[in-house]
């Protein structure tokens, strides 16, 4: 999550499985703050794009938004196809 008042945020969710006897695969609850099989939110994905508008370096955006400036690059080089 983005940080609140300078101050870091993390939020820890669990999975909930639920099983259905008409479904052979167990069903997962979702959340639209994440998307499945990513641990970075789509709010903090939100807020490395809006930086990017501004003259900063991708390493004072990723410690500003506590993220890795690997993980930074992962997340633009996901969006490049809608700036193409």
């Amino acid at each position: 999550m983005p940080p609140i008042k300078e101050r870091p945020v993390i939020l820890k969710l669990l999975k909930q499985r639920y099983r259905v006897k008409t479904v052979s695969e167990p069903l997962v609850a979702q959340t639209s703050l994440v998307k499945p099989h990513c641990q970075i939110s789509e709010d903090t994905n939100q807020m490395i794009i809006l930086r990017l508008l501004k003259d900063r370096s991708v390493t004072d955006i990723a410690d500003e938004l506590n993220v890795s400036p690997v993980a930074f690059n992962q997340i633009i080089d996901s969006r490049r196809q809608y700036w193409a």
